[in-house]
């Protein structure tokens, strides 16, 4: 009895690049509904940061006109941070005009760089519009605002409910002894990084 049997061999072709399909080009407006969506779900999650801090420390009711503006103040810093891109960009496309020789690092942009850095900036010029005009639209922030209050909620109640279920471990006098001062770094160290992230 034989306990390997041989392989027949399969001819395979070699690999071909052309026969790839073409890549779909860039669009810019591909490029800005991508932008958006980052954006949004940075300002999202600087928000809900911003919520879950006001639940743990604050003595005020949950107020959605407060962190309305918090998400608006979220989309004008990036819709700012692109606007400096996109005049940093411009300043670089116009200094690579002049160069000659041969690019030496990555950021080391010649003439043959200008229309791909014309590109770049203006998607950033557009993106910090677009931004701008969300941050404007009161309907849009209210929307951002409550996906982030339920965001904010999933993740309170599941560290409830991780609290429920650790409720069963048997506590002992050292344990009670030291929280208060896990509850002191809770506040001033680990509800402080998180606000710092935001």
């Amino acid at each position: 009895m034989k306990w390997f049997r041989r392989r027949r061999r399969v001819k395979m072709k070699p690999f071909d690049a052309k026969a790839l399909p073409e890549p779909p080009k860039p669009t810019l407006q591909g490029a800005v509904d991508e932008g958006l969506m980052l954006a949004e779900y940075a300002s999202r999650m600087s928000v809900k940061n911003d919520i879950e801090i006001g639940a743990l420390t604050g003595d005020e009711p949950y107020d959605i006109d407060h962190y309305r503006g918090a998400a608006r103040a979220a989309l004008i810093a990036l819709a700012e941070e692109s606007g400096e891109a996109a005049e940093r960009i411009g300043r670089q496309r116009r200094w690579a005009a002049y160069l000659h020789g041969h690019a030496e690092h990555i950021h080391d942009y010649h003439p043959v760089d200008d229309v791909n850095l014309e590109r770049r900036e203006e998607l950033s010029m557009v993106l910090a519009d677009a931004l701008r005009e969300r941050a404007a639209d009161d309907d849009y922030l209210g929307t951002l605002t409550e996906r982030a209050r339920q965001d904010a909620w999933a993740e309170i109640a599941a560290q409830i409910e991780g609290s429920l279920d650790a409720a069963n471990i048997t506590v002992d006098a050292e344990y009670e002894r030291h929280r208060d001062e896990r509850m002191r770094r809770l506040i001033t160290e680990d509800l402080a990084q998180l606000r710092a992230r935001s």
